[in-house]
C-alpha cells in the first residue's frame, strides 16, 4: 500500500490558531504533528511506499534521507488537485493507496494497520473526523480513484462522489485518528496530550 501525506510547508499553515501561538509555536507544532504522522506510517507493515506532497522544497528535502518519495507541487495546484496527480504519478508503486492528512497526534501503528487491514479492494474506505464532517484519511485503488473532495464538509462529500461512482463505501471511525488540530480548542486536548508546554 503507498501513503500520500501532503502538508502545505513547515512556515504556513494553521492560521486559525494565531490567536492562541505565534507564528514560530505554530510551525513547531506542525513539525511535531508531522513527524508523528510520518513516525507512524513507517510502522505500519502494509505501507510500502510514503509519498510526500508539498510546494515548500526544505519539506521535501528534509523527508527524502529517510527513504520517502516526494512530489512538489505547483503554485497552481490547490490539494485535491495536486492528490490526483501525486497518485496519478505514483501509481505504479502499489495497488492501493492512503491518503492521510499531517495534523493528526494520535497517529500510530495500531490504529494505522486497523485501518489498512479493514480496506476491501475495489471499496473507498473512509476515516473521518470526530463530527463525521471532514475526512482524516482514505484509502482508494491507485487505478480508479473517486475524485478527491478535501475540504469544507469532505467526508459527506466523499459518500456523493462514491455513489455517483457506483463505489461502495466502508466508514470506519477510530478516536484516535478522528482527533486533528484545526482550531483554538483543539490546543487544550493537545496540551493534556503533552504536545505543548
Amino acid at each position: 500500500m503507498l501513503a500520500l501525506v501532503p502538508i502545505r510547508s513547515f512556515t504556513q499553515g494553521k492560521t486559525r490558531l494565531a490567536n492562541e501561538l505565534d507564528a514560530t509555536e505554530r510551525q513547531q507544532l506542525i513539525q511535531v504533528l508531522f513527524w508523528n504522522v510520518l513516525d507512524a506510517l513507517k510502522a505500519v507493515p502494509a505501507i510500502t511506499d510514503i509519498v510526500v506532497l508539498s510546494k515548500d522544497q526544505s519539506v521535501l528535502n528534509d523527508v527524502k534521507p529517510l527513504g520517502c518519495h516526494v512530489y512538489h507541487e505547483t503554485p497552481a495546484d490547490n490539494l485535491n488537485s495536486a492528490l490526483q496527480d501525486a497518485l496519478f504519478a505514483n501509481r505504479h508503486r502499489a495497488k492501493t493507496a492512503l491518503i492521510i492528512h499531517a495534523d493528526i497526534p494520535l497517529a500510530n501503528k495500531k490504529a494505522l494497520s486497523f485501518f489498512c487491514e479493514h480496506h476491501l479492494e475495489g471499496d473507498l474506505t473512509l476515516l473521518p473526523s470526530h463530527d463525521f464532517q471532514g475526512t482524516n484519511a482514505l484509502i482508494t485503488d491507485c487505478d480508479n480513484p473517486v475524485n478527491f473532495v478535501f475540504g469544507h464538509s469532505s467526508y459527506p462529500r466523499f459518500l456523493q462522489e462514491a455513489k455517483q461512482a457506483g463505489v461502495t463505501v466502508r466508514t470506519i471511525a477510530l478516536p484516535e485518528l478522528a482527533f486533528d488540530v484545526d482550531v483554538n480548542s483543539d490546543l487544550v486536548t493537545l496540551q493534556q496530550l503533552g504536545f505543548l508546554s
